[in-house]
């Protein structure tokens, strides 16, 4: 099952030239994405959009995942 795929099949063919090797990209990316949504959550935080408690949550959340990326315990399927 991919994130895009919505009703109905798509074919190996298709699939295999979509996708590739993206989730091995994608780990590759994920710390620095984690990171990018740390900097979003203060940013938000600071107008008043997030609470300082939902920014905390968050934050503890995106610590957690980068620890995981970074020991080898995140996978992306």
């Amino acid at each position: 099952m991919t994130l895009w795929k919505r009703n109905g099949s798509v074919s190996k063919i298709t699939q295999d030239y979509c996708v590739g090797a993206d989730p091995l990209h994608d780990l590759k990316l994920a710390q620095w994405d984690c990171y990018g949504s740390l900097a979003q959550a203060k940013m938000l935080c600071s107008i008043g959009v997030l609470s300082k408690g939902e920014h905390a949550s968050i934050k503890a959340a995106l610590v957690e995942l980068i620890e995981n990326i970074r020991a080898g315990d995140f996978e992306i399927k």
